[in-house]
């Protein structure tokens, strides 16, 4: 009998009660029955037809571009001409309605202060002639994405471009929409911005407006049908599957974050332990990467790992829904499109579609919550689940002034993700498939590359800070891509099917991982000219600064000053290079410790205050200044720090910001890690 049958003409499904080929794993379309209209189902309204709706996207990793294709798909519903365009697109003519003729919509990211890839030509061209003349008069709703963590640069791209199609003579139909990535509002954010177009639309062409709207702001989740093949093991799959597997996602990537990018399955060369013994459980790496012909970098660029989710938590999932370690399954859609990239229709093992596939820690959201509680067959976790999903009181919005709503103290505080909220609602009954249909698609992590290639052409490094620990609930927090790395062994060949990375056998093998250089596009690129530079790290932060020293040195600039900050001794990562630097005269190196017994607490910024003759000196001299780290504090905290230096030095209290508009003050920063 042949693995899968494929009859043809057949409509009854049917399942033998002994081993057969496969078993349906309570597929549940009661989650699609029960799901609520989305954005727009309410049939073709006779007021908006032929109006044309062009939706505009600027999208790195593919989220951005996602809600365009809903905010199409609502306008499509409604009867509307749709089009979908990368912002790029519009400098090379491409006509945008104006008044009555329809609307444009603009979803779009922000990348440290800087546009998305296919918005950078947008961007020039918005301070043209030629975008005065072809914006005046469109009617336009824009919605950003960003991270509130990134405080200087939050919004500033999209805030750009709302300002920019204002004063051109754009009419905005409804505020500028905000999404917060860090807070896990974003989904839940857009979808009621999305609503708010649909009701401005129906509104400006005078069509009424249903009640059921309302309920369209939550969206509908695909839902996958899981197979099980049940007298298969994941060991038995042939390695050629696995790797057709591979490819498969690899081709779906190619859509979203890895467009343009050439990715590669990652080699370690190298992964060393960076801190003491007396770090106390903690872990920061050391990881050499191995490029292949053809893929070179530059200091300052990123690295984008594509890494599986921890063991344990891919375990937890399966043990929840019982399926056995080493099963077998085949994944179908039979309505909508997946959005991950897991391959349909071909055999996998379970663990790696969980593993590689799907994000599985994020905290659970707003729509998947609403989508449980249709689902809940306990009336009071049905009703908890509606509250949880509320946004304010009846889904208004508001919420008493220095009051927390339920969703913020459970979800929120809690730390609590999908999987946790199910088990502590055991009424809800779920399907396998259908959670899968809720959880996002598995994304990259960037790491800034701690190498130069001059110094190391054909190898590119990062330096790894190894994220564990207990989230409020008490679950174990295992950061994806940071434990993947330190489980990597220095071994080129993987395991003939992809199981369990952990124990990592005999040789040593473990999960694969695929690596591609990525350009931030960003101004944090070393200067041309021979200039002083002065860089700021703590921890981590150092990564980039580790690549920028190799760099000037290789190029005999020897003017560089480093602020490097870190608990006690224990931690104080790369210390022999960073001395022997300080050794040959290469670099002028300040250390604070913050926790290091016997010496007074002390950050980067007390380093920079003490420093305070020789900062400014630099900075009169031209110097670039560099920042690598937290962006909820550090940065902030240097940046008032430098300012307010600069200003006692007389060089102007506006000279950070003249740095920053000519490319002189760079920030390389992230959000802080949170359980």
């Amino acid at each position: 009998m042949p693995l899968f049958l494929d009859p043809q003409g057949i409509f009854l499904r049917c399942v033998p009660r002994g081993e057969g080929v496969e078993r349906p794993l309570s597929s549940a379309p009661p989650l699609a029955a029960a799901a609520p209209p989305q954005v727009g189902d309410i049939g073709d309204v006779e007021e908006l037809k032929g109006k044309r709706l062009v939706v505009l996207y600027g999208s790195n990793m593919g989220t951005c571009e996602d809600f365009a294709d809903r905010a199409a798909a609502s306008g499509g519903r409604l009867g509307m001409a749709v089009e979908k365009h990368p912002l790029d697109q519009v400098p090379s003519g491409l006509s945008l309605p104006k008044g009555a003729d329809g609307v444009v919509v603009v979803v779009t990211s922000v990348y440290n202060g800087t546009p998305p890839d296919n918005a950078r030509k947008f961007d020039e061209w918005l301070d043209t002639s030629n975008a005065q003349a072809a914006l005046e008069g469109v009617r336009f709703g824009v919605f950003g994405c960003g991270n509130k963590q990134w405080a200087a640069t939050y919004m500033k791209f999209p805030r750009r471009v709302q300002e920019r199609l204002e004063d051109a003579g754009g009419k905005p139909i409804v505020p500028m929409g905000e999404g917060d990535m860090d807070g896990g509002e974003a989904e839940f954010s857009f979808v009621r911005w999305l609503v708010s177009v649909s009701v401005a639309l129906l509104q400006a062409h005078g069509a009424q407006i249903p009640e059921s709207i309302k309920e369209s702001m939550y969206p509908r989740f695909p839902v996958y049908e899981v197979l099980q093949k049940l007298d298969s093991k994941a060991e038995d799959i042939k390695v050629e599957d696995v790797d057709a597997n591979m490819q498969h996602g690899r081709r779906q990537a190619m859509k979203t974050f890895l467009s343009g990018n050439k990715a590669f399955r990652a080699e370690v060369t190298c992964n060393r332990e960076l801190l003491s013994s007396d770090a106390q459980g903690r872990s920061t790496r050391h990881i050499e990467v191995k490029l292949p012909e053809g893929v070179s970098y530059t200091a300052g660029d990123h690295l984008g790992v594509v890494g599986p989710n921890p063991d344990e938590v891919v375990f937890a999932y399966m043990d929840h829904f019982g399926l056995s370690h080493d099963a077998v399954v085949r994944l179908e859609m039979e309505e909508g499109e997946s959005v991950s990239t897991v391959a349909l229709g071909r055999k996998m093992s379970a663990f790696a579609a969980f593993a590689f596939h799907f994000e599985l820690q994020q905290l659970a959201s707003r729509p998947q919550l609403f989508a449980l509680s249709k689902l809940a067959s306990d009336p009071k976790e049905a009703e908890h689940l509606r509250s949880l999903a509320e946004y304010g009181r009846n889904n208004s919005g508001e919420v008493p002034e220095g009051a927390a709503d339920e969703y913020e103290r459970y979800v929120l505080q809690g730390r609590r993700t999908l999987l946790e909220v199910l088990q502590e609602h055991p009424s809800v009954k779920v399907s396998v498939g259908a959670v899968l249909g809720m959880l996002p698609p598995l994304k990259p992590r960037y790491y800034s590359i701690s190498s130069s290639p001059k110094h190391s052409a054909g190898t590119v490094t990062i330096s790894v800070s190894v994220v564990q620990g207990p989230s409020p609930t008490g679950r174990r927090h295992l950061g994806l891509c940071s434990n993947a790395l330190k489980a990597q062994a220095c071994q080129r060949s993987f395991p003939p099917t992809v199981l369990p990375s952990r124990p990592l056998g005999a040789k040593g093998w473990g999960m694969p991982m695929f690596s591609f250089v990525k350009d931030t596009g960003s101004s944090f690129r070393l200067p041309p000219a021979d200039v002083p530079v002065i860089m700021v790290g703590p921890g981590t932060g150092v990564a980039p600064m580790r690549g920028f020293i190799q760099d000037r040195v290789a190029d005999g600039r020897f003017q560089n000053v480093l602020f490097f900050g870190c608990r006690d001794d224990s931690d104080y990562i790369y210390r022999d290079e960073l001395e022997a630097w300080e050794t040959a005269g290469s670099l002028k190196l300040f250390v604070a410790f913050s926790r290091k017994e016997g010496t007074p607490k002390t950050y980067v910024q007390n380093l920079i205050s003490q420093e305070a003759a020789l900062v400014a000196e630099y900075i009169g001299k031209g110097a670039y200044f560099y920042v690598c780290g937290d962006a909820s504090k550090m940065a902030p905290d240097v940046k008032a720090t430098v300012s307010r230096v600069l200003t006692e030095a007389g060089l102007g209290s506006d000279c950070v910001q003249r740095m920053s508009a000519e490319g002189k003050y760079c920030e390389d920063v992230w959000a802080a890690q949170s359980m």
